[in-house]
């Protein structure tokens, strides 16, 4: 059966606890070959996908990084020429040795593109399942691995009660374990504003779990904040935070045996940790405050001072709000079973780590059910199409005051010259579907300026949009009834956020902007060349991107 999937994007610095967590939600007969797999330093974002019908861990998908391996990300140019060159260079050894590819005689850039997939097929199905074990650890592990690919899928067996979980949710359920977040160096991070969303991790999100650590954030995280910013604040973000103090608590509350460490216990002493009014309880919040910090960097909220007593009490508060702080903040223990079986047989029935297994599993199914939540509201949202509606309108009489302003801006090109290649007759896209082409200057200029203005100009809109009305279900009734007015709208806002970051090019950057999908832009230049001479092509355009994005057409 398909089911959906729910991607939740990992992110922790190094030793922040990403490897862990992955092999936990592993059936355990896997757990051995799964060790083998991320106990290092990935070299490359790891899409774990946990599938309640497989039974064997396997690779399932590469996604190339073209411009590396073609020497050029512009389809219009590959050829065989540039592809041997790369082959025979310093590091075209891991192409060969690697992914098996080998030098091409003269053929078309179609044909070329259609033999690297090729052979990237034939690598991910070769092998038995030791083989192809082997094989992706050295896929995963190796640093040069990020130059020519990606990310790759992997699938995995799923634990046997979290696989029933899924199978009742009817869902398939992903880790992104992103490579080197918050942890790469100065010329590393510098590059993070050129890459693509892909590059990034964040195309197709539907949450973030920060794992909460002690260890000090890099001097480059200011790098981070701009390319993760729009993704962030477009799902929910969740933070899970290790504590020492998890394990002796629960011993006194309930005692470390086999009997005690169950389902219900583990669920109650969680809803009482997340309160902090229990004695013992009352310093958890402490765990949670570097994420807080990170996420005050990346302008995700702020700290508000709170007088208690004679004392003043900074609590965090989130940019916009939906759930109450306690609702977004898990805890789970360290296990010292984990710590101290370092390449040794690790025992799954030891007391501390069957508590860290049901306390890890028991928060990521609260928090998938609030991702379902979040995302039912999104398709309520789109079905309804009032909010859709609304905010085309306001956007359209925002539009119609003021030109929409031009990003980039270059140094070779005015607004004029913009609005008559979007009206010229000229291609809007290479024959390739090619929308950054440099050649003698930028080849598709209207495209390219179209692209960036309208996602900037959208964002923009969307963080000063406010919804007058109610949300309906599609039987009238309030969507949500108890909700404050506030977290509703904020609720909203992420649904266009996330409309944006849903129709942005996942494969390109330009000068260190994102843009929209190429083929809404083409449909939408099309559309302005239909009416003939217009005041300003841009702005017309960028108009006609926000109706293409936001009319009811499709479900989420």
């Amino acid at each position: 059966m398909e089911y959906n999937k729910l991607t939740l994007l990992l992110a922790a610095m190094t030793k922040g606890g990403k490897t862990t967590i992955v092999w936990s939600l592993c059936k355990k007969e896997f757990r051995k070959a799964m060790s083998k797999l991320c106990d290092f330093r990935t070299g490359i974002s790891v899409d774990w996908i946990y599938a309640a019908d497989t039974n064997k861990i396997s690779l399932t998908e590469v996604f190339l990084n073209d411009k590396n391996i073609f020497g050029t990300d512009i389809k219009e140019n590959i050829n065989c020429e540039k592809f041997n060159e790369i082959l025979n260079g310093e590091e075209g050894a891991y192409l060969k040795n690697t992914l098996n590819l080998e030098n091409q005689l003269e053929c078309q850039p179609e044909d070329l593109i259609e033999y690297v997939k090729g052979r990237i097929k034939e690598y991910i199905n070769d092998g038995d399942v030791d083989v192809s074990i082997n094989r992706l650890r050295e896929l995963i592990k190796n640093r040069t691995s990020h130059k020519f690919i990606r990310r790759i899928e992997v699938i995995v067996p799923p634990e046997e009660n979290f696989a029933e979980y899924l199978k009742e949710k009817e869902i398939s359920f992903v880790l992104r374990d992103t490579r080197g977040f918050l942890d790469m160096n100065d010329n590393e991070a510098e590059q993070i504003k050129y890459w693509t969303m892909q590059e990034l991790g964040i195309d197709g999100i539907d949450a973030v779990l920060l794992l909460g650590t002690s260890a000090q954030f890099a001097d480059t995280l200011d790098w981070y904040k701009n390319a993760y910013k729009d993704a962030f604040e477009s799902v929910p973000i969740f933070i899970m935070a290790r504590d020492d103090g998890i394990l002796s608590l629960f011993d006194l509350k309930y005692e470390m045996d086999e009997n005690n460490i169950n389902t219900a216990n583990v669920k109650e002493f969680l809803e009482a940790a997340k309160k902090g009014q229990e004695k013992g309880f009352k310093d958890f919040y402490k765990s949670f405050l570097p994420s807080y910090e990170l996420l005050k960097m990346f302008e995700m909220g702020q700290f508000i001072g709170q007088f208690t007593g004679n004392e003043v009490v900074y609590k965090f508060e989130y940019k916009y709000k939906v759930y109450n702080n306690e609702d977004l903040c898990y805890l789970y223990p360290n296990s010292i079973t984990l710590q101290q079986s370092k390449n040794l047989q690790i025992n799954y029935n030891a007391p501390d780590y069957k508590l860290y297994e049901i306390m890890v599993h028991e928060n990521l199914k609260d928090m998938i059910s609030k991702i379902m939540e979040h995302n039912r509201f999104k398709k309520v949202v789109f079905e309804n199409g009032q909010v859709n509606l609304d905010f085309i309108n306001e956007a359209l009489n925002e539009a119609n005051k003021m030109y929409v302003r031009m990003c980039p801006n270059y140094r070779n090109y005015d607004r004029n010259e913009v609005s008559q290649d979007i009206l010229s007759g000229k291609a809007i896209l290479g024959p390739r579907g090619g929308i950054v082409t440099m050649e003698y200057g930028i080849k598709y200029l209207g495209a390219i300026t179209s692209a960036v203005s309208a996602r900037a100009w959208l964002f923009g809109q969307a963080h000063n949009y406010k919804y007058k009305g109610s949300i309906k279900n599609p039987d009238g009734t309030d969507f949500i009834k108890d909700m404050p007015k506030e977290c509703q709208q904020n609720l909203i806002r992420m649904f266009i956020f996330k409309t944006i970051q849903d129709n942005t090019d996942c494969l390109a950057c330009f000068q260190g902007y994102y843009f929209i999908d190429r083929d809404t832009v083409y449909e939408a230049i099309q559309i302005v060349r239909s009416k003939g001479q217009v005041e300003d092509a841009l702005t017309e355009t960028t108009k006609e991107i926000l109706k293409l994005i936001f009319q009811k057409k499709e479900s989420v």
